[in-house]
């Protein structure tokens, strides 16, 4: 038979018999028989113990990595701004393009690398609206 073990309000799905199930909840474990329950919950679900039922737990949904290559980086700019990029004369542009192949990756979350960006596209360097773009993720 298939009896739900709960932690902490959290299922897990044990089958055995019942015989055994006295030994659990006599060593202290809290041992629930879903055999009845529709639907009938799984494992990672929660339980209410004041409503004495189960509920499947929140999907997680995962966050875009707004991490990525370098390289990955640089091919977000179109082929006119990377040309603007590596042939200007702003002390501040080159030191960007330097510190750029210091790293391995390129934070598009990370405040400093935001205002770099916008900067870019406020001297226009690179085109309006394309800091969005490039910023996205």
């Amino acid at each position: 038979m298939q009896y739900a073990h709960i932690t902490n309000d959290i299922v897990n799905i044990i089958e055995c018999e019942p015989d055994k199930v006295d030994e659990l909840i006599s060593a202290g474990l809290v041992i629930k028989d879903i055999s009845e329950v529709t639907p009938k919950p799984a494992a990672g679900w929660t339980y209410d113990p004041d409503t004495d039922t189960y509920s499947e737990p929140e999907p997680i949904i995962e966050q875009p990595n707004p991490v990525i290559s370098n390289i990955d980086f640089w091919e977000r700019f179109t082929e006119d701004e990377r040309e603007i990029l590596v042939t200007h004369t702003n002390a501040k542009i080159k030191r960007f393009l330097f510190e750029l192949r210091l790293r391995d990756s390129f934070d598009l979350s990370d405040q400093k690398n935001i205002d770099i960006i916008n900067a870019l596209e406020s001297a226009t360097i690179i085109g309006v609206g394309r800091a969005d773009v490039i910023l996205s993720y």
